[in-house]
């Protein structure tokens, strides 16, 4: 970031993090406001010039406040942000955790969506930890019969996934959702729209009062993405079955996936300039607890 830039973004921050920001690090902006000024009028700056490595700090300082600000959470100092930001992020995360819950106890499908590795899977077992409840995942679905159960050769009758979740009340997790095939969309949006299943031997089985349907995926069901190109827009139909959410990437579950290793873990993530993911703590905690080498590791881990 330029010196100017940094002046003109400032200029339209008006929510109170950015105030903060600007009443404590005004002694720094002043300086930077009379060197742009004298710049821009062929002048010598009349006071001395914010040095690079200080003017380095101020940005990495506001960038901490912009993300801040951007979480949600309130400060009334930079110290108190600083202080309390472990305190903060997990406020953020039980936030979404209890929003989450508040949507499947109204009875609602929850669909996650956001970018890959972010925790989405991770999230889904923990609401089945917390309610104490099976987690069965399914991770493909080309045709209805991807959730039908099957006979096998002695003509013993296995229930689908889904017949188990309705069956037993468990917590059904829909990996990648929106890579389903639409025919098999179809077939789903069918058993969830009617509250019952009826498996391939004419026995009906209603949804139990306890199961909970978690899908998740990287698209939002509804827009065509770039960044996702493979992934399929669903019809309306099946995508209104859904309560809809989108999810960060929460630096609390990263920090609690990679426990004691998590401040090396990151720093090797921010020199690399690799993306910051549940997915990525995980792999790279797991390779320390190996023996393996971090360089090593990270190399060979890391593809965001």
């Amino acid at each position: 970031m330029e010196r100017r830039e940094l002046l003109t973004i400032l200029k339209t921050k008006k929510e109170k993090g950015f105030e903060v920001f600007k009443r404590e690090k005004s002694a720094e902006i002043i300086l930077l406001a009379n060197e742009i000024i004298a710049n821009i009028k062929g002048e010598k700056p009349t006071t001395e010039i914010l040095a690079q490595a200080d003017f380095e700090i101020l940005v990495k300082i506001f960038e901490k406040v912009e993300e801040a600000v951007k979480r949600g959470f309130e400060f009334e100092t930079l110290s108190e942000l600083e202080d309390n930001k472990d305190e903060l992020l997990k406020k953020e995360h039980d936030k979404f955790f209890e929003t989450a819950k508040k949507i499947i106890k109204g009875g609602f499908n929850l669909y996650l969506w956001g970018d890959k590795g972010n925790g989405k899977s991770h999230f889904a077992k923990e609401v089945a930890k917390t309610e104490n409840r099976e987690i069965l995942v399914q991770n493909m679905a080309q045709t209805a019969m991807d959730f039908q159960g099957q006979k096998d050769i002695q003509g013993r009758y296995s229930y689908s996934l889904i017949e188990l979740a309705y069956k037993n009340g468990a917590v059904l997790v829909l990996e990648e959702m929106d890579s389903y095939n639409p025919n098999a969309l179809i077939y789903l949006n069918s058993v969830l729209e009617q509250g019952y299943i009826t498996t391939l031997e004419g026995e009906k089985i209603d949804r139990h009062p306890n199961t909970i349907v978690i899908a998740c995926g990287n698209t939002d069901l509804l827009t065509p993405s770039m960044t996702y190109s493979e992934r399929n827009t669903i019809d309306l139909a099946t995508a209104d079955r859904f309560f809809r959410v989108y999810m960060p990437n929460f630096e609390y579950l990263n920090k609690k996936v990679s426990g004691e290793n998590y401040e090396i873990i990151n720093a090797k993530i921010e020199e690399l300039h690799k993306k910051k993911s549940v997915r990525n703590f995980v792999n790279l905690n797991k390779a320390i607890k190996c023996g393996l080498n971090l360089d090593f590791s990270a190399e060979a881990l890391l593809t965001e």
